[in-house]
């Protein structure tokens, strides 16, 4: 196990959410290192919804997908690989096949944070393992959760906390009736067939439902206001708070069966 997740582990009690920096690292310390994350995360359907009806999930497990832009595991700073998959670049199986409800969900995944720490006194040697240099963390507020420099400043840490974190895993029987269904299709046989096709065994899911905030000493902010303006810049990067932002997938064979 890499040095950083030791030393986060080490800095946690049993239970209890550990603070990451980001949802790479999040995911590859919570959920472990073969789990891929989804960009930049992907809206869950509501039940009673037609997409949920239809089974028009982004990634119910059974889907084939190619994935574009990706971004390899990183062992040495315990990231999980990330993929970006656009809807011409998947095909999930029919609702004949298996439903979403049919392959979970299953909880127990602990809770997770992302921690965003600006004041460089709560630096010690996790935060210098596992976040690099101290911009970094100015760097991902400033991209995650749209603050300015001036709001940066009277900030020392962001905390965002990830709850209800369940899967939803196809049987082995699920996932080839799925691969028969959807190779089946000439149209997506040509969008999900053949090389750097991969089959979606597993998918995460979770809510985004809270923001803690510590302000520099004196400083004079709304922090109810700043709370709210941080989550809602969150949740449109990630596209909701109910939201899968996971998976797990194998490769698929040449032939594409």
């Amino acid at each position: 196990m890499p040095v950083g997740v030791l030393l986060a582990l080490a800095a946690c009690l049993a239970g209890c959410a550990i603070p990451y920096p980001d949802v790479r690292q999040a995911a590859y310390g919570t959920l472990g290192p073969d789990v891929i994350v989804m960009r930049p995360g992907s809206r869950a359907p509501l039940p009673g919804t037609a997409k949920y009806e239809a089974n028009e999930f982004p990634f119910v497990p059974g889907s084939i997908a190619k994935p574009v832009n990706a971004a390899p595991r990183d062992d040495d700073t315990a990231r999980a690989a990330e993929w970006g998959i656009t809807s011409a670049d998947r095909c999930y199986p029919s609702g004949k096949i298996h439903r979403l409800h049919d392959t979970g969900p299953v909880a127990g995944t602990p809770d997770i944070v992302i921690d965003y720490v600006f004041d460089l006194s709560l630096w010690g040697v996790v935060e210098f393992v596992t976040r690099g240099a101290p911009k970094s963390d100015h760097a991902r507020a400033r991209r995650d959760l749209r603050l300015s420099v001036n709001e940066l400043k009277v900030l020392r840490r962001v905390q965002i906390g990830i709850r209800n974190v369940t899967y939803y895993e196809a049987s082995t029987g699920q996932l080839a009736k799925a691969r028969a269904d959807i190779y089946s299709n000439r149209y997506c046989r040509n969008r999900v067939g053949g090389k750097g096709a991969y089959q979606i065994v597993r998918i995460y899911s979770a809510e985004v439902y809270d923001v803690n905030i510590e302000v520099v000493d004196g400083a004079s902010v709304d922090i109810v206001l700043l709370k709210g303006q941080i989550l809602s810049a969150f949740t449109k990067r990630v596209r909701g708070t109910n939201l899968f932002f996971a998976l797990q997938a194998s490769p698929v064979g040449k032939s594409g069966g």
